[in-house]
């Protein structure tokens, strides 16, 4: 269908992501259609009043920087 899985990930306050730890957690976690072709690590996410994440201002401010997003190796998956 032309789409490809992207994921936004927002680490913990006060903690870090290890890329190669999260590549790892994908492979054994999720089955090889399921597995994000790429992702981006982001401060936060756009959030309503009411605290719900607004997938609309997602998809806008993340998608129009698609390029920014890491590719995961395929050889990975």
């Amino acid at each position: 269908m032309g789409e490809i899985v992207g994921v936004v990930i927002v680490p913990k306050q006060g903690e870090t992501i290890d890329e190669e730890q999260l590549m790892d957690y994908f492979l054994e976690h999720l089955p090889g259609y399921k597995i994000p072709r790429k992702y981006r690590i982001a401060d936060s996410l756009p959030r309503s009043g009411a605290g719900k994440i607004v997938k609309y201002k997602l998809r806008e401010l993340h998608i129009s920087e698609f390029e920014w997003f890491r590719k995961i190796p395929e050889s990975r998956y």
